[in-house]
């Protein structure tokens, strides 16, 4: 009998695993797991890539406009130097022929147009042509020149600066002797190192004025508002009148208030005016009005009708 040789099934028998499997070796839910590992993967690479091109982008338009804003001001301060430099030199031949009332006009035309530090040299130049020592001639009233920081290397003699907006305004190492700074606004002015002699500030605007290592000496602060000025760090504060003037919480101290320095005593003039405390300071000759702090009308009633 012949013997057929044994041949394995075309065919690999499954079982059920192989089923469940798929025949891939990997369970269903970790071919999904993968599919959306790989999505995400996908999606954080092209947010990185989105987001570094727009910063990119924004980096790069900023830096071209921060450029051309900045040759934009060098181009306009290049100008404004010209402009203010064709100015003196304007100035200065007027000066030859005395046009007062030209050169006024043209000044107060141009501070507008003045930065911080040309303003000050503005203010120096006219100081030196001789045009803020007489204010009846020549004024800047009115003119802005807030925020100002003056350092000055020389004494202004009888300079007017009457009616000037200086709010904020620094004075370093400036001595003025008979200046005049009538009516002017100097709110949070500061004095340093300085000195103010024989001057006059009537109906000023000082409040919340310092005067630090200043030397203050026969000042008229006649009408003046000095609300909350510190007086406590200058050097000197002796005879210098405040008539009328308002001193409410201004800082200053015992000594300073009786008018004495060292062995020397010059005494202020306070006629009516009000003292840090509220309180106004009131002659011998009418003490004799006061009671408890309050005037008594009716003596003056009295005095009219009897």
């Amino acid at each position: 009998m012949l013997m057929r040789r044994w041949t394995p099934p075309s065919q690999v028998p499954t079982t059920s695993l192989d089923v469940a499997g798929g025949g891939s070796g990997h369970h269903p839910k970790q071919r999904t797991f993968l599919r959306w590992a790989k999505v995400f993967i996908y999606l954080i690479i092209a947010i990185t890539l989105i987001v570094f091109c727009t910063i990119y982008t924004i980096q790069k338009e900023n830096f071209f406009n921060e450029e051309y804003n900045r040759q934009q001001r060098n181009e306009q301060n290049r100008e404004d130097r010209l402009v203010f430099k064709e100015f003196l030199d304007e100035i200065s031949k007027l000066m030859v022929t005395n046009s007062i009332d030209l050169i006024q006009a043209k000044t107060l035309m141009i501070i507008p147009k003045l930065n911080k530090q040309q303003k000050q040299d503005l203010l120096f130049f006219l100081y030196s042509q001789k045009l803020l020592q007489n204010s009846t001639d020549f004024n800047l009233q009115n003119m802005n020149f807030n925020d100002i920081e003056l350092f000055c290397s020389n004494h202004f003699q009888q300079i007017h600066l009457i009616g000037v907006q200086l709010k904020n305004a620094i004075f370093r190492n400036c001595h003025f002797k008979s200046a005049s700074f009538q009516q002017s606004n100097l709110f949070n002015s500061r004095f340093i190192n300085s000195s103010i002699e024989n001057s006059s500030f009537i109906r000023a605007n000082l409040d919340q004025s310092q005067f630090i290592r200043t030397d203050i000496r026969h000042v008229d602060f006649t009408e003046a508002s000095l609300s909350q000025s510190n007086f406590l760090q200058a050097n000197i504060v002796q005879g210098n009148r405040f008539l009328n003037a308002d001193l409410y919480q201004a800082n200053l101290t015992e000594h300073q208030i009786n008018g004495k320095y060292g062995l020397s005593t010059i005494e202020h003039d306070f006629t009516n005016a009000r003292f840090p405390n509220g309180s106004f300071h009131v002659d011998e000759s009418e003490r004799n009005l006061i009671i408890n702090g309050e005037d008594v009308n009716l003596i003056f009633f009295f005095k009219i009708f009897l």
